[in-house]
């Protein structure tokens, strides 16, 4: 889930660096990086860990083999 967590955290933080970042850059430090950060957990709750861990479902939940396999 790590590695889940990083695919979508590093690209979304490289987005809204370059979107949000300008916006806010003049602002007080402890409030530009509460914005930042609010801006960061909510896409990540609701926009792009779902698609993340749908795209790595079989990978973050591999299924056991069947007992179907007969040697």
């Amino acid at each position: 889930m790590a590695v889940a967590t990083f695919l979508g955290v590093f690209p979304l933080a490289m987005v809204l660096n370059l979107t949000l970042g300008p916006a806010i850059g003049e602002w007080q430090f402890v409030l530009r990086n509460a914005v930042f950060n609010a801006a960061v957990v909510a896409l990540l709750s609701w926009v792009v860990m779902p698609v993340v861990t749908r795209l790595l479902q079989s990978w973050l939940q591999p299924q056991p083999p069947t007992k179907d396999h007969h040697v």
